[in-house]
């Protein structure tokens, strides 16, 4: 039987080290919801998308969904949902050592030329959580594209 429970996972972003462990669904379902009611609308975009190959396919994709995120959202709006992902959940910890991490407090974290981590720890936060969740809702043609062309966990 396979073990339940909160998955944990680490990577270094940058010059930090960053820990993220999976929501409890009290906290990872309305969390879910906002995203899902911003990447739906994309949708249809997405299935029209012309293949050129899997690089062409994903930077479609990815233009289609910001330019709809742009459409729905202010720039507050947007801050709100990357602060509640990634300081107010408390399931994700930073530092300067893979030994000595802390939860992250958001306006110190990306400040100034760090704020250059903010995507990437995002992405992380979001794969932990939702990866299948979004891989159900890009479908099968887009998240082929995206697991032949990223590099694979090894």
């Amino acid at each position: 039987m396979a073990e339940r429970g909160p998955r944990t996972e680490n990577r270094k972003i940058g010059e930090r080290y960053y820990v993220v462990t999976q929501m409890p669904p009290s906290r990872a379902l309305p969390l879910q919801f906002r995203l899902g009611a911003l990447i739906i609308p994309a949708i249809p975009a997405l299935a029209g998308l012309e293949s050129k190959g899997t690089e062409s396919v994903i930077i479609q994709a990815l233009g289609t969904i910001a330019g709809q995120l742009t459409e729905q959202m202010t720039g507050q709006e947007f801050h709100d949902l990357a602060k509640d992902l990634l300081q107010d959940s408390g399931y994700v910890l930073a530092g300067d050592t893979a030994g000595d991490v802390a939860p992250i407090i958001f306006e110190q974290e990306f400040m100034g030329d760090a704020m250059a981590q903010l995507y990437p720890v995002l992405s992380f936060v979001l794969e932990v959580n939702y990866a299948k969740f979004f891989t159900g809702l890009m479908g099968s043609r887009l998240g082929g594209a995206l697991r032949t062309a990223l590099p694979s966990k090894s």
